[in-house]
C-alpha cells in the first residue's frame, strides 16, 4: 500500500468541472482525477504514469514527508515523476509502453506534461543545477552507461525512506542517494560511482573516483522501510 500498511487508497474520478489536473491529498488518503478540459480534448487525467505520480506523493508523505516548497518541493515532485515512470515501465502495457515522458497520453499541446530525459524541453522545467540559476543546456557533456531502472528505483526509495527529511535539498539528496547506493551495493561499487556521475551530469557535486571494478552488483531483494507520520495536504 501507499503507506506500506496494506491499505488501499480511494480514487475519485469526474472531479470538479473541466479540471485539467489530478492530485493526491493525504488528509483523506485519496486521489482525485479531473476529466480534462478543452485544452486537451477533454481527456481524463487518469494515465498510468499520472496515477503512479499521484500515489507516489502518498509514499513521500509517509516517508521523508518532503515539504512542498523550494528544493524539498522539487524533490517531492521529482520523486513522483520517478516512481510514476517506474510504474509505467513495470506495468508493461503495450498500449502505454514505458517511457521518460510524463502524461504523454493526455493529449497536451506539446505532447506531454514533462520530459524526464530533457526537462527543459517543456519550456518551464530546468535541466542543470546552480545555487543561483538554472538552464536547459547540457551540464557537463559527460556520457556513461546507467545502472538500470530497477537499481535506480531501489536507491531512490532507500534514500527517500531512510535518509531524506522534510527539509532536504538537492545537495542532501545527492548525499542520501550515495549512502543508499553504498548500503545496497557497497561503498566501492560501480552503482555508487554511477550515481555520483549522474549528479555531476546535472551540475550537482563532482563524480567520485572510479572504483575500477566495472562489475555492477545484482539487484537487491526489496525490503520494507520504516515510515513516518504523513502530513495532511494535497500535491499534484
Amino acid at each position: 500500500g501507499i503507506r506500506n500498511d496494506g491499505r488501499g487508497a480511494p480514487a475519485y474520478v469526474h472531479v470538479d468541472n473541466q479540471l485539467l489536473n489530478a492530485f493526491y491529498d493525504d488528509s483523506c488518503f485519496c486521489m482525485s482525477f479531473g476529466d480534462g478540459s478543452s485544452q486537451n480534448g477533454n481527456t481524463p487525467l487518469t494515465a498510468l504514469d499520472v496515477a503512479g505520480h499521484e500515489m507516489s506523493h502518498g509514499v513521500t508523505a509517509a516517508t521523508a514527508n518532503l515539504n512542498y516548497s523550494g528544493e524539498s518541493g522539487g524533490l517531492n515532485e521529482a520523486t513522483s515523476d520517478i516512481f510514476g515512470t517506474m510504474v509505467e515501465f513495470y506495468a508493461g502495457n503495450t498500449t502505454d509502453p514505458g517511457d521518460y515522458y510524463i502524461g504523454e497520453k493526455l493529449r497536451m499541446g506539446n505532447g506531454y506534461l514533462r520530459r524526464m530525459d530533457n526537462p527543459a524541453a517543456d519550456g518551464n522545467s530546468l535541466s542543470c543545477y546552480s545555487s543561483r540559476a538554472h538552464n536547459g543546456t547540457p551540464c557537463n557533456g559527460d556520457s556513461f552507461n546507467g545502472i538500470g531502472r530497477d537499481k535506480a528505483a531501489q536507491i531512490w526509495y532507500r534514500a527517500l525512506s531512510t535518509y531524506l527529511t522534510s527539509t532536504s535539498n538537492y545537495s542532501a539528496a545527492r548525499t542520501a542517494t550515495l549512502q543508499a547506493a553504498a548500503d545496497l551495493y557497497g561503498a566501492n561499487s560501480q552503482e555508487r560511482y554511477i550515481v555520483s556521475k549522474a549528479w555531476a551530469a546535472v551540475s550537482l557535486g563532482t563524480a567520485l573516483p572510479d572504483p575500477g571494478n566495472g562489475n555492477p552488483s545484482p539487484s537487491p531483494t526489496p525490503t520494507s522501510s520504516p515510515t513516518g507520520n504523513p502530513n495532511p495536504g494535497g500535491n499534484a
